[in-house]
């Protein structure tokens, strides 16, 4: 595989991955989070987000362990059921899991004698090249820092300024400046030196299990067709040892020479020429030792691919080929029919209702599926009503009227071009964001020179909890769907996981900045005057033209209002940036509508192809196949070979569905936070903490272990399953608490 194929891979398969992870995710966040605050202010929601962001991280390692496990279990019952005898997997571009007979077949061979695993690499040179190129842009980042320690830095923004002297090392320093853009890149810094040092001691636990005759392949292409003798392999082994150990302490010496720096840089504290200097040098020294890598073996690219051809052992290529025809000619006599059973096996990919088929009790099951679409039926109204307000704001429609609009649309885009639907979500996604971090960053900037004082009251954590639980939720309903398109090989379940996790990253770090932004700029609180003040009704009212008058009181856009009238964060944002105090960031109030345009549309779709395929599996779990052959409509021409009476069941049942969702958001057009909060949180919380819960449980007991999974989480890693019961437990229990108490208040 050549370096261009390799990314190619990345980011066409992985990426799709990657973004859908984030539609499904960044929406409900960014819609809800910040109204939330109104009571508990940042700190407290900093800390239920975060604990929210490691429990959603366990649940997609062991909710993939799921989802391999199950598949595994349907084929195998498929197997064993007279009806077929299909193999686990077919050679076929329509089976996204093609391609995973080649692994069974390498697991009964030595890895020096066999190809097999040729493409399922998953430390490649690639992986090596793309952590170095990491690695020097940060490096010369964090160099450009250092350089400028004493002066204006292009890259740190400076904005609001206070005189408060220090002293440091006899050096005064009078503008102590708002630096947060330093401690985010600190944090970010740390994060990824994190993030390689566990590469690097995976990556090293893999080589060194190598030398164990493991199979794997390491840095390099499989050595069985090259010229290296049995020697020169160990000695690559070895030597790629010794590189990693060089790779960690290249980052350990960058660890240590920037984390002084950038603590320095984070206080705000003048360093003189001579601590500048050393500084610099530090930074300097792991910079060109990394150079060092570029002369490796592994960096040759190879942009043509090219066929190793060895004199010296031709006897092995034979023997090679030879085994894998007998394999394939074995594999083809066992199923000579594989092209007409691409459906039979497409039907071992689990979704939801199959998973609550296959691993909940008898009485479960029917609740695990009702639940599923309860929480996915909320998410979507929430989604309307929120898509509704935001078309509403940016073309200035009527509210109520533009809700059909924004739910038919959508709905015959998700029913009758579901297949056009993922590269859709992609592009679109990949718009999103980059819309959304261009709104975060001039929102800081808004933020930093408004700078609203926040009170933090604890007790008020509540809220923010319950909504972080839903905000960072989302990823279970719709990773069956993007399960269905791997190839059951370990890069690939590596990939999928990271994937996964990057994207959750990537959510969490931009609600976090998205949220700051919005208490620095919208009050937590309504300012309210009495009406005999003329003078100040008319300053306020100016200052605010969008204020409400009612009874005695004045009511300026703030997170309270917003929360009372069943807003999003947006609509207080945007009238506030509309304001004549703020003509100059009035282009960010228009950023803003549009992102939350295109963010909704996206979530939408992307939620509702969850339902779409929920439904289907549904259907399908009704369907037999004979009725399939008996009802075909393919006597009435060719165009019918792709409209079945199962496909127009299932279409029709969609409909039902979505025609409920449109019910309610016409019904309760100010309820955005309550169906949220409550109806949502609720169903989402027992879809975690019970129903998920319960099958972590059954795959992880004895009837499940005898499987060979191609990536499989540890066994110390197990003791952590406990966590998601027992807070999503703990998030139901609070939940109905919250609810109750709600309404009898």
């Amino acid at each position: 595989m050549t370096f261009g194929e390799s990314l190619y891979k990345i980011v066409s398969h992985y990426s799709q991955f990657y973004f859908v992870a984030i539609a499904s995710i960044l929406g409900t966040g960014i819609l809800g989070l910040p109204v939330t605050l109104s009571d508990s202010g940042f700190r407290p929601f900093i800390i239920s987000f975060l604990i929210c962001y490691f429990v959603q991280v366990l649940t997609i390692f062991f909710f993939t362990e799921v989802l391999q496990k199950a598949y595994y279990r349907n084929v195998e019952n498929l197997q064993l059921s007279d009806k077929d005898n299909a193999p686990i997997h077919m050679e076929k571009d329509e089976l996204p899991t093609y391609g995973s007979d080649y692994d069974l077949a390498a697991r009964q061979a030595h890895f020096w004698d066999s190809t097999i695993n040729y493409k399922s690499t998953l430390y490649s040179k690639y992986c090596l090249i793309f952590g170095l190129f990491l690695i020097y842009f940060l490096s010369s980042l964090f160099l450009s820092i250092h350089i400028t320690m004493g002066g204006d830095n292009p890259l740190i923004i400076n904005i609001c300024k206070s005189i408060k002297p220090k002293k440091f090392f006899f050096q005064y320093n009078d503008n102590e400046t708002s630096l947060i853009p330093t401690k985010i890149l600190y944090l970010l810094f740390i994060l990824l030196n994190l993030l390689t040092l566990t590469w690097i001691y995976t990556s090293y636990k893999d080589i060194f299990k190598l030398k164990r005759k493991c199979l794997a392949t390491v840095f390099f292409y499989s050595l069985v067709l090259t010229k290296f003798q049995e020697h020169e392999r160990s000695n690559m082994v070895n030597q790629s040892l010794k590189r990693l150990l060089y790779v960690s302490l290249f980052v350990l010496s960058n660890i240590i020479s920037i984390l002084p720096g950038l603590t320095i840089k984070s206080l705000n504290i003048t360093l003189n020429i001579y601590f500048r200097i050393f500084f610099i040098y530090l930074t300097i020294l792991p910079w060109c030792e990394s150079v060092t890598f570029l002369f490796f073996n592994e960096m040759k690219f190879s942009f043509i691919k090219k066929k190793f051809i060895t004199k010296k052992n031709p006897d092995l290529q034979q023997r090679i080929g030879t085994q894998y025809g007998e394999f394939v000619e074995l594999r083809d006599m066992v199923v000579p029919s594989r092209a007409n059973k691409v459906d039979t096996i497409k039907q071992c990919l689990p979704n939801l209702h199959s998973l609550g088929e296959l691993l909940l009790p008898c009485f479960l099951r029917q609740l695990f599926t009702l639940t599923v679409l309860l929480s996915l039926l909320c998410l979507l109204v929430s989604y309307a009503l929120a898509g509704s307000q935001a078309f509403t704001t940016l073309f200035h429609v009527n509210y109520i009227k533009m809700i059909p609009v924004f739910c038919w649309t959508w709905t015959f885009v998700i029913i009758f071009l579901h297949s056009f639907i993922q590269p859709i979500i992609s592009v679109l996604t990949f718009l999103k964001g980059t819309l959304f971090t261009g709104t975060v960053v001039v929102t800081l900037l808004v933020g930093l020179k408004v700078q609203n004082p926040v009170t933090n009251d604890y007790k008020a954590i509540g809220d923010s909890f319950l909504m972080s639980t839903i905000a960072l939720g989302g990823l279970m309903n719709v990773m069956p769907l993007m399960f269905s398109k791997l190839k059951q090989t370990r890069d690939e379940i590596i990939g999928f996981n990271v994937a996964l996790f990057l994207g959750l990253t990537t959510c969490v770090i931009l609600n976090i900045l998205w949220c700051w932004s919005i208490l620095a700029i919208v009050p937590q609180r309504s300012t309210c005057l009495s009406n005999n003040l003329n003078e100040s009704i008319q300053m306020v009212f100016n200052l605010l033209n969008e204020s409400q008058i009612k009874g005695q009181c004045i009511y300026s856009p703030s997170l309270q209002r917003a929360e009372l009238n069943g807003e999003i964060s947006t609509v207080p944002l945007s009238k506030i940036l509309e304001t004549d105090d703020y003509k100059f960031f009035q282009y960010v109030s228009f950023i803003v509508q549009l992102f939350i345009v295109i963010s909704i549309s996206v979530s939408f779709m992307t939620m509702g192809s969850a339902l779409h395929h929920t439904i289907k599996g549904v259907v399908d779990s009704f369907w037999n196949p004979t009725i399939e052959a008996e009802t075909s409509l393919t006597k009435y021409g060719n165009i019918f070979q792709y409209i079945t009476v199962r496909r127009i069941i299932q279409s029709i049942f969609s409909l039902i569905i979505f025609s409920i969702v449109f019910g309610i958001a016409m019904s309760n057009p100010k309820g955005f936070k309550s169906i949220l909060e409550q109806a949502g949180s609720l169903f989402q919380n027992i879809e975690m903490g019970i129903f998920l819960a319960i099958m972590i449980y059954k795959v992880t007991a004895t009837e499940y272990r005898r499987y060979v999974l191609p990536f499989q989480l540890p066994q110390w890693f197990i003791t952590f399953q406990w966590i998601i019961p027992i807070y999503f437990g703990f998030a139901v229990i609070y939940d109905i608490y919250h609810i109750v108490w709600h309404y009898l208040k």
